[in-house]
C-alpha cells in the first residue's frame, strides 16, 4: 500500500522537482539569480522580459502584468480561457555542486482545476522527490509562498518553470527567487522523505562518474528490545545488483546478535557470519556480509541492551575495488509494555502473511503464529490485518484478523471496451474502469471475484484500490455517454438549477462554472461509492454463505479518503456505503492532528485511520503522538502499516503500545463523549482537545514546536476534579472552584500527553 502521491502525465498535482514546504520566510534580494524577478522590465513576450512564455495554444491564453503584491514590483498573470497548460520559465547560470532554493508567491484561487507546478530542473538527475497534492476542488484563497530546493550536481545551469499543466482561469505569480543556499538551509527545507526507496537519500549511482552505491539506515537510532525479534532494515542503492562480489558489510556490536534474514526483503542468499573475538585489542561482536541484490536488506536481531543503554555498530556497502566509508548504526535498548488491549478502540497491525516467520523458532516450543499473536496482544493490539494469508488461524489464537490486498477492477479493452473510462480528451483508459459501468466486465471482473473468494477465509477485508489516484487520469474522467446520462439524472435530483450545461462545456471552462465543477466532482465520488456499496453487498453475502468469523461482525472497508478530484473518493459518500474507512494519513503527529480535524466531521464515525510510523522518518515518540491524535481526533481506531515492508521498528511498536495503554481505560469516554470546549493554555503553540461524558473528561495536550515546553492548562468549570496522567496512572493535580490550572511538561520525544479528569466528592 503506497501513500497516495501521484504524478500524472498531464499534471493534476501540485508538485516540485524538489521537496516542497509552504511557509513564509524572508529572502535576500541581492542573492536572487533570476533576471527581472519583479517583472518591471519590458512586457511579456518581449526580448528584454527575460522570461520565456509557453502558453496554451488553440485557445484564448495570455500573459499580462498587474499591480504588484508589494510596492515596487509587478504581478504576472497567466490566463487560460479553456483547460490547457501554460508556463513561464527562465534558465539560470549556477555553480556546480551547490545547493539552490526556489521561492515563489502564487495566488491560485481563480484557477480550475488548480494545478500549480513549480520545478527547478537541470541539476542532479535524482532529486529529493515529493509531490504535494493541492486542494483541487477547493483551492486555498489568497497569496501563499511555495518553497523548494535542488542540487546542481555537475551542471552549470538550472531551469525554473512556473505554471500549470491543466487548468482554466488565472494564476498570479509574484516575486520568484532562486538563490544559492547552504547545506544546512537545504536540510531545514527537507520535508520527511516519503519513500521506501533509497534513491531519495543520496546521489544517483553512476559508474562512469565514479559515484558508487551506498547503504544506510533511515533513523539515527534503532531501538531494540530483549526477547523480541527486532527488525533491522538497511536501505541500499547499488550500481549493479547482479555483481556477485557486491555486499552490505555490517558489524553488530556486543549486545546485539544476528538471528536471521526476514522473510520479506531478506534475500535468498545466506549471509556470511563471522563471530569476532573480544579482548584488549579486539572489538568482539558479529561481522555480517549480506547479499540481497535489492534496494533493501531486512534482517532480525536480538538484543541484551537495557532500556536507555546504547551500542554502536557500523554499516558499509562494498564492491570489487572499493567501499563506502562505514556509517554508524546506533542501537538503544527499549522496554516493551505488557498491557491489556482495548475492547472497543480498533488497534490493528498490518502484517504480511509470512510475518509470523519472524517468530518461527524464536521461542522454544512455541510456533511462529502463536508467538507473534502473544507479543502483539501484550503490546495492546487487538487485530491483525493480513496481506496475503489466511486470517482464520489467528482468530483461533484469540485475536481478531482481517484481510488486506491491493488492486482494482481490470479493464479488458478487447472484450469489454465500453468498460474503460473515457477521458475529457476522448481517449479510453486501459487502466481505469468507467465509474458508472455495471456490465459484465464489472460483474465478472477478477477484482469482484477476489472479494468473494476472500470471504472464505476472513470476515473482514480492507481493500487498497488506488487506481484512480495513481493512474493520472482520475481528474479527466469520465465523459462517456453513460456517465453523462447518469450526471443528468444526478443533477436533476441533487441540484436541478445546474441542469442544462453539458459537462464538456463546464469542465473545460471550470473557472466560469465553479458550482457545476464542484457538483461534477461530488457526482463522480457518488458513483465510486456506489460501486464500493456493491462490493460490500457481495462480500457480506459471501461471508454469510461461508460462515467464517474472524471478527465479531462482517466488515468491508477500504484504504481511501478525501481525494475527490484525483481519487474520485469522498468521505461523505463512502460513509454511506462502507463499514469503515481507512484514509492513509502518513504524517507525523502534528500532521495527523491537522488532517483528522478536517476529515473526522465528514466520516460518519467510520474512520479507522491508516498510520505508517517510520514511512516518513519518525523520531522517537512520534508514533505515540500519531495514535493519540488519531483516536482523540474522532477515529474509531487505527491500523499501522506495515510490520514487514513499512519500516515499523521495535521502537515504533513501543511508542504505539504506550498510546494504547493510555487510551484503553478511558475508551468509553472518548468514543461516547462529546467535544468539550473552554480549555486554555498559556502558549499559543499548544493544542488542546477534550472529550466529555457525564462528569468525566479526557484531555489531549500537545505541542509540536521545538524544545521543552512547560504548559499551564486552565480547565473550565468549578467542580472538584482529579487530574490523572494516563501514562503513569498517577494523580498529578486536584482542582477546585478556585484552582483550575495544572502544569504539563512536553519535550521532543513526548510531544503529546493524555489526561483523565474525573470528579471527586467530599471535603
Amino acid at each position: 500500500m503506497n501513500q497516495p502521491y501521484v504524478f500524472p502525465p498531464r499534471g493534476c498535482v501540485f508538485c516540485l522537482s524538489a521537496v516542497v514546504t509552504l511557509f513564509v520566510a524572508a529572502t535576500a534580494p541581492a542573492d536572487n539569480l533570476l533576471i527581472n524577478s519583479d517583472f518591471t522590465q519590458g512586457q511579456p513576450g518581449g526580448q528584454d522580459f527575460a522570461w520565456t512564455l509557453d502558453l496554451s495554444i488553440e485557445q484564448q491564453s495570455e500573459c499580462s502584468l498587474l499591480e504588484g503584491r508589494r510596492h515596487g514590483n509587478r504581478t504576472l498573470r497567466i490566463y487560460n480561457d479553456e483547460l490547457g497548460q501554460s508556463f513561464i520559465r527562465q534558465e539560470i547560470a549556477v555553480r556546480p555542486w551547490r545547493w539552490y532554493m526556489v521561492e515563489v508567491w502564487v495566488k491560485s484561487d481563480g484557477m480550475y482545476h488548480p494545478d500549480v507546478r513549480v520545478t527547478l530542473t537541470g541539476g542532479r538527475k535524482r532529486g529529493q522527490w515529493q509531490y504535494y497534492m493541492d486542494h483541487f476542488h477547493a483551492p486555498p484563497t489568497g497569496w501563499r509562498v511555495i518553497r523548494g530546493f535542488d542540487h546542481a550536481g555537475d551542471s552549470e545551469g538550472l531551469t525554473l518553470t512556473i505554471g500549470g499543466a491543466a487548468f482554466s482561469g488565472q494564476l498570479l505569480i509574484s516575486q520568484p527567487v532562486v538563490r544559492e543556499c547552504s547545506l544546512v538551509e537545504a536540510i531545514s527545507y527537507h520535508a520527511k522523505p516519503n519513500s521506501r526507496l533509497p534513491g531519495v537519500y543520496g546521489p544517483p549511482v553512476d559508474t562512469e562518474k565514479r559515484l558508487p552505491g551506498y547503504a544506510f539506515l533511515r533513523s539515527k537510532v534503532r531501538r531494540v528490545a530483549p526477547a523480541f525479534p527486532n527488525a533491522l532494515r538497511i536501505s541500499t542503492d547499488l550500481p549493479d545488483t547482479r555483481d556477485p562480489d557486491a555486499r552490505v558489510s555490517l558489524w553488530l556490536p556486543p549486545g546485539i546478535r544476528f538471528l536471521k534474514l526476514r522473510p520479506h526483503g531478506g534475500g535468498k542468499r545466506l549471509p556470511g557470519v563471522t563471530e569476532l573475538s573480544r579482548g584488549a585489542n579486539a572489538p568482539g561482536g558479529t561481522h555480517l556480509e549480506l547479499h540481497t541484490g535489492r534496494g533493501e536488506t531486512n534482517l532480525l536481531v536480538e538484543s541484551d541492551l537495557q532500556p536507555g543503554e546504547q551500542a554502536t555498530g557500523y554499516v558499509s556497502y562494498e564492491w570489487n575495488g572499493g567501499y563506502q566509508l562505514p556509517r554508524p548504526v546506533v542501537f538503544e535498548g527499549v522496554k516493551l509494555p505488557d498491557i491489556a488491549a482495548p475492547k472497543r478502540i480498533v488497534t490493528a497491525l498490518d502484517v504480511y502473511g509470512a510475518a509470523y516467520l519472524n517468530w518461527e523458532d524464536f521461542t522454544p516450543d512455541v510456533g511462529g503464529q502463536e508467538a507473534m499473536v502473544r507479543d502483539m496482544q501484550r503490546l495492546g493490539f487487538n487485530r491483525l490485518q493480513i496481506w496475503g494469508g489466511d486470517a482464520r488461524p489467528y482468530r483461533k489464537l484469540g485475536i481478531d484478523a482481517g484481510a488486506s490486498y491491493g488492486g482494482s477492477f481490470s479493464v479488458d479493452m478487447e472484450k469489454y471496451p465500453e468498460s474503460a473510462a473515457l477521458t475529457f480528451q476522448g481517449k479510453r483508459s486501459p487502466r481505469a474502469m468507467c465509474p458508472s459501468y455495471r456490465g459484465p466486465g464489472f460483474t465478472e471482473n477478477p477484482w469482484l471475484e477476489r472479494v468473494k473468494a476472500t470471504a472464505a477465509t476472513s470476515s473482514s477485508v480492507n481493500l487498497d484500490d488506488e487506481v484512480y489516484l495513481t493512474s493520472g487520469v482520475g481528474p479527466m474522467i469520465c465523459f462517456c455517454d453513460r456517465c453523462i446520462k447518469r450526471w443528468d439524472k444526478w443533477v436533476a435530483s441533487h441540484q436541478p438549477d445546474l441542469a442544462g450545461i453539458s459537462p464538456h462545456e463546464f469542465f473545460k471552462r471550470a473557472h466560469q462554472y465553479p458550482q457545476h465543477y464542484d457538483a461534477w466532482v461530488r457526482f463522480r465520488c457518488d458513483l465510486v461509492a456506489e460501486r464500493y456499496g456493491i462490493l460490500r453487498e457481495v462480500f457480506h453475502a459471501a461471508v454469510k454463505q461461508s460462515g467464517v468469523t474472524t471478527t465479531a461482525e462482517p466488515e468491508f472497508g477500504a484504504f481511501t479518503g478525501q481525494e475527490r478530484l484525483v481519487g474520485l473518493s469522498s468521505l461523505e459518500a463512502l460513509s454511506r456505503t462502507l463499514d469503515f474507512i481507512s484514509p492513509m494519513i502518513y504524517e507525523d503527529g502534528n500532521g495527523v492532528r491537522r488532517e483528522l480535524a478536517k476529515i473526522a466531521p465528514l466520516s460518519g464515525g467510520k474512520l479507522i485511520v491508516a498510520l505508517a510510523p517510520g514511512y516518513n522518518i519518525s523520531p522517537s515518540g512520534d508514533a505515540r503522538s500519531q495514535v493519540l491524535e488519531t483516536v482523540m481526533g474522532g477515529a474509531r481506531g487505527f491500523v499501522a502499516w506495515n510490520l514487514d515492508i513499512g519500516p515499523i521498528t521495535t521502537g515504533h511498536l513501543a511508542d504505539m503500545s504506550e498510546a494504547i495503554q493510555m487510551l484503553a481505560p478511558v475508551e468509553d469516554i472518548i468514543l461516547d463523549g462529546q467535544i468539550e470546549s473552554g480549555y486554555a493554555a498559556d502558549r499559543d503553540s499548544v493544542n488542546l482537545l477534550a472529550r466529555k461524558r457525564g462528569n468525566e473528561s479526557v484531555l489531549l495536550v500537545s505541542d509540536y514546536s521545538p524544545g521543552v515546553a512547560r504548559v499551564k492548562v486552565t480547565v473550565p468549570g468549578r467542580g472538584r476534579l482529579a487530574v490523572v496522567d494516563r501514562l503513569t496512572d498517577q494523580v498529578i493535580a486536584r482542582l477546585n472552584a478556585q484552582e483550575r490550572v495544572f502544569t504539563v511538561t512536553l519535550r521532543r520525544e513526548f510531544q503529546a500527553r493524555l489526561y483523565h479528569l474525573r470528579a471527586e466528592t467530599g471535603g
